[in-house]
């Protein structure tokens, strides 16, 4: 040991800690004298047997313990004596040295309190001291190189049993060892282990596991207490319910982000129990009670996207009313929580109730004049404009969007605002306009990081939509099928939206007069949508509806009626429900209901009046009664109907378009019934090319247009077999042999 010591003093020396000639060798007695030797080892060899599983001489350690602090106490003078060293070195470094100790025993038994962090001071000061004098060559410096090592090495363990924090893995296991036959003790140690384990696992966002060990760590906890209930001892392990809060809405966010909304909810109210927790037991309870809130906040969502708008709504409310108790001058986050409930309200279709409930929320945030306060404002209005334009209130959600004033530096909302604007217009009948907003908006949406694919998809999906409605179908189905590669490379083929894209497609198709690949499309999205639970969101009304009118095209009559009784009709007559009337109407005209179909067409009619929309929907109106009106003989009131749509559609779409033709077609066949065939020519004509301009050569409606054109060569006695000729072979290409028209173009071959 003796040489261990004199190893230091090459570089004591080189550090300027010792100067002079090097020592003479020390006596023996300098030490360890036969009774610390004794005693040391006797410590030694019961902290041994301590750590044996099983072993339980804590009372012996503590004995031999506290038996050597007193002897260090005490008998300084006597342990450490020799010639050279004076008797005050030798008594006050065996009170630092036994000060240093006392650390020792409320370490092991896990209560140590703030004024125990001071004792190592004791041993440290003797360090210093005995440095100094070695360094200003005190006559006795050379036999206080014993002295030294026990000072440092006393230092050493007694700070770190008073300094090392217990979620320190080394420290915490050598504690174990040593509290082997005391059960609350371990325990602790246990619950603290738990801890450690947990914040691991929640550092590497494992949940799971965060779940696991924390609810080890209550569980352990509560063996340290006893299984003692009451709020005093409770407090003590208050933490650990911060803990299973943590892990809990961990994992809720993780399923929330999934879309996993029961899964969610159920761990949103497994943290919110443990929040109950902290409010009774922790001490800032001000600071859970607003993790309290948004947990409430955050159980409404869940229910919200589960269709129970009743506990959604409840929790909404109790969040803002916690909120509201609490913080009374806080209006910032109330406004937040109150646009929630707007907008829970808009998913019920609620939506004059969710526009008043933002417009409150707006109001408490009117003396909010950050930018944050600007944004949730801008925000609260955009989903007004969104609620006017549900309700069909476009006027209403344009005019609402021309006052925002959005800066283009708040990228989100103005191109937010520019996407709602293309959609007016869309509805608006005005395409080229909507056109020019909506490729604006995918432009961003293509680059954006935030809320990009939501609204990308929406960005697409309106804008292919408004090419179809101008009959630029190649444009149309490139920019669908995009979508539809796009969704499907995401990993995104079996949800919701890749399917609403199967039916874009399928309009498109069933427009190109593609009816094969269009009745595929349809069948596919309508299986997806039926195996969906009742709680997700379904677009059957106006997939019926095309299934419908699909079916009265391909000639099977039973199945459109089947699709056309399974469209619901809301009580408030809205735009929204104009393409669902019209579809049933064509379903009653197919199959000789005239007297319905007619009643169908004059409520869309009339639902276009009120909101004093003349576009497409309206248009298609007038001509379908100026069919039935046609089919029932009554040919002056099929003459003005006819007129008035082929009107509308000329100011709708000024150059070619297939609902034009198909108007001019009608209105020919009109005249061929009249007996007018000077007055039928022009109009013929006129269908056809537009028809050659806006479709392809197999669409059935030149085989409707070759029929017209056979009447009117035989009204005007002229050969009209090649024209059913032209008619029979475009049928059979496209329906078959069994289509009804396809029979009548081969009744007129005959």
């Amino acid at each position: 040991m003796l040489k261990g010591l004199l190893l230091f003093q090459p570089a004591l020396r080189r550090f300027g800690l010792l100067s002079g000639p090097a020592p003479l060798p020390m006596p023996r007695t300098l030490v360890m004298g036969r009774y610390e030797k004794g005693l040391l080892g006797l410590l030694f060899g019961t902290v041994v047997w301590q750590c044996f599983p099983g072993a339980d001489v804590q009372f012996g350690l503590f004995l031999l313990l506290y038996l050597l602090i007193g002897s260090y106490l005490a008998g300084g003078y006597w342990l450490f004596q020799s010639a050279p060293l004076s008797a005050p070195v030798r008594v006050l470094s065996g009170v630092g040295l036994a000060v240093s100790l006392l650390v020792l025993p409320p370490a092991i038994q896990l209560r140590l309190a703030s004024v125990h962090s001071l004792l190592p001071i004791g041993s440290g000061l003797v360090i210093v001291a005995l440095i100094a004098l070695m360094r200003f060559r005190h006559p006795s410096w050379p036999a206080l190189w014993p002295l030294l090592l026990r000072a440092i090495a006393v230092f050493g363990i007694s700070a770190g049993f008073a300094y090392l924090p217990v979620t320190f893995s080394p420290y915490r296991h050598t504690l174990l060892l040593l509290n082997h036959g005391q059960p609350a003790r371990t325990a602790n140690l246990r619950m603290h282990g738990f801890g450690a384990r947990y914040r691991e696992a929640y550092a590497r966002q494992d949940c799971a596991s965060a779940i696991k060990f924390a609810w080890q760590a209550r569980q352990a906890g509560q063996q340290w207490l006893g299984n003692d209930s009451s709020a005093a001892q409770q407090e003590k392990i208050s933490g650990i319910y911060e803990l299973l809060f943590d892990a809990y809405t961990c994992t809720a966010d993780q399923q929330y982000a999934r879309q996993h909304y029961a899964q969610a909810l159920r761990s949103y109210r497994l943290a919110n129990r443990a929040n109950r927790q902290l409010l009774l037991y922790a001490q800032d309870t001000i600071f859970w009670r607003g993790k309290q809130v948004w947990g409430l906040n955050n159980i409404a969502y869940c229910y919200n996207y589960l269709q129970q708008f009743t506990q959604s709504d409840a929790y909404f409310l109790r969040a803002a009313q916690t909120h509201r108790r609490v913080w009374p001058d806080s209006t910032t986050e109330l406004a937040l929580l109150v646009g929630n409930l707007g907008w829970s309200q808009s998913r019920q279709q609620n939506y004059p109730l969710s526009t008043s409930l933002y417009r409150q929320a707006n109001q408490l945030l009117s003396t909010d004049t950050t930018q944050r306060g600007r944004v949730r404002r801008t925000s609260h209005a955009l989903a007004m404009v969104l609620n006017y334009m549900r309700q069909d209130s476009v006027t209403t959600a344009l005019a609402q969007l021309h006052t925002l004033r959005i800066p283009t530096a708040d990228t989100s909302h103005y191109y937010r605002a520019l996407l709602y604007e293309g959609i007016c217009r869309f509805k608006q009948n005005r395409y080229s306009a909507a056109a020019q907003q909506l490729q604006r908006a995918r432009r961003y949406y293509q680059k954006a990081e935030t809320d990009a694919p939501e609204k990308l998809f929406i960005a697409e999906s309106f804008l292919a939509y408004t090419y179809l409605a101008q009959a630029r179908y190649p444009a149309a189905d490139t920019l669908a099928a995009s979508l539809q590669a796009r969704l499907k490379a995401q990993g995104n083929a079996a949800a919701s939206h890749y399917y609403q894209c199967l039916i874009l497609r399928g309009a498109i198709k069933e427009a190109q007069g593609h009816y094969e690949p269009a009745s595929d499309y349809y069948a596919q999205a309508l299986r997806f949508f039926e195996k969906q639970p009742a709680t997700a969101e379904r677009p059957f009304p106006g997939l019926y509806a095309q299934l419908a009118t699909l079916h009265v095209t391909l000639d099977n009559l039973p199945a459109a009626r089947a699709y056309a009784a399974r469209i619901s009709l809301t009580p408030v007559a809205t735009l929204s429900q104009t393409p669902l009337l019209l579809a049933a109407a064509r379903v009653e005209c197919a199959s000789g209901n005239y007297g319905a179909a007619r009643s169908y067409y004059q409520k869309a009619q009339r639902i276009n009046q009120t909101y004093d929309r003349h576009g497409a929907n309206y248009a298609q109106a007038l001509n379908g009664l100026g069919l039935v009106a046609l089919a029932e003989n009554r040919l002056n009131e099929a003459d003005s109907l006819f007129a008035g749509s082929l009107r509308l559609y000329r100011q709708l779409f000024p150059g070619p378009h297939p609902v034009t033709a198909a108007v001019y077609l009608n209105y020919g066949q009109l005249r061929i019934r009249q007996r007018q065939p000077r007055r039928a020519q022009p109009l013929l004509r006129e269908a056809e090319a537009l028809g050659q301009a806006t479709l392809l050569p197999d669409h059935d409606f030149f085989g409707d247009l070759a029929l017209a054109q056979g009447e009117l060569a035989q009204l005007e006695k002229q050969h009209a077999t090649p024209f059913f000729e032209r008619a029979l072979t475009i049928y059979q290409r496209k329906f078959g042999a069994n289509h009804w028209k396809t029979k009548l173009a081969l009744s007129r071959v005959r």
